[in-house]
């Protein structure tokens, strides 16, 4: 059973503390290149993790749960990943894991030029929230294709992505392909990013949304084209499901460990 918003004060604090000390426990190398964000809140970009580089992540979501990833870029056109969390990990009562480990393979087929956007192809079966009667609280992206296009603007990036989806690892609710967009800006070190999903093939169904499709805003603070990034989620604004909007916090770090 879904629980989005009912998140203690308690838990976040806790997990959130915990996320930290990991973070900054790691002695490697950081990464000092202007790295791209290689995902909006709910949606994919074109963005890829550095050659050899790491990236780590937590994310904090409501009831009490936790979700932990990896990212490792095998080439400088292929970003591996692979993600695993648990509900109640902080907080009452028992804790479930998941029943699935999510995954992710991108490949980016076209670099961005002065003219035309890069062009990213992968498969992403890591979902948000409470895995629950086979599907997450927000389904994964499963299948995409994405174009990202990036541009210098008020001291900063500014970059428009846009793409589809097939999320073939959770259709027995509606099966459909969905279509994506979204926007990043940076100022210095703080950025802003927003995305919207059509949510095509996640309406019509007990656990389904009302057919307005999922908007959603995040604040980051120290993007991670320095070392650590701090992210505030703000999911379903629209509340496109009964719960409503839905906050959550990420916390990620890369860093070459080589």
């Amino acid at each position: 059973m879904f629980y989005p918003g009912k998140i203690c004060d308690r838990a976040v604090t806790g997990q959130f503390a915990i996320a930290l000390a990991l973070v900054f426990a790691f002695p490697f190398k950081a990464i000092s290149a202007d790295i791209p964000p290689v995902n909006l809140v709910m949606t994919p970009t074109a963005g890829l993790i550095p050659k050899g580089a790491l990236a780590m992540h937590s994310t904090i979501y409501a009831p009490g749960g936790m979700q932990f990833g990896l990212r490792y870029g095998l080439f400088s056109f292929i970003t591996l990943g692979i993600s695993y969390g648990a509900d109640n990990i902080i907080g009452e009562g028992k804790i479930i894991w998941n029943s699935k480990v999510g995954g992710l393979a991108k490949l980016r087929i076209i670099n961005e030029s002065f003219s035309f956007p890069a062009l990213a192809l992968g498969v992403d079966t890591q979902g948000f929230g409470q895995y629950s009667r086979g599907r997450y609280f927000y389904k994964s992206p499963g299948a995409f294709f994405v174009f990202s296009k990036n541009y210098y603007f008020l001291g900063g990036d500014l970059s428009f992505h846009a793409g589809a989806n097939y999320s073939f690892l959770e259709k027995s609710d509606k099966d459909s392909p969905d279509f994506f967009g979204g926007i990043f800006k940076d100022f210095g070190t703080v950025s802003f990013k927003i995305d919207y999903r059509l949510a095509l093939d996640d309406r019509g169904c007990p656990s389904c949304g009302r057919g307005r499709g999922y908007l959603n805003f995040g604040v980051s603070l120290f993007p991670t084209k320095s070392r650590a990034e701090l992210e505030f989620l703000l999911m379903d604004i629209l509340k496109n499901k009964d719960d409503g909007l839905n906050r959550q916090i990420r916390l990620s770090f890369i860093t070459n460990p080589f």
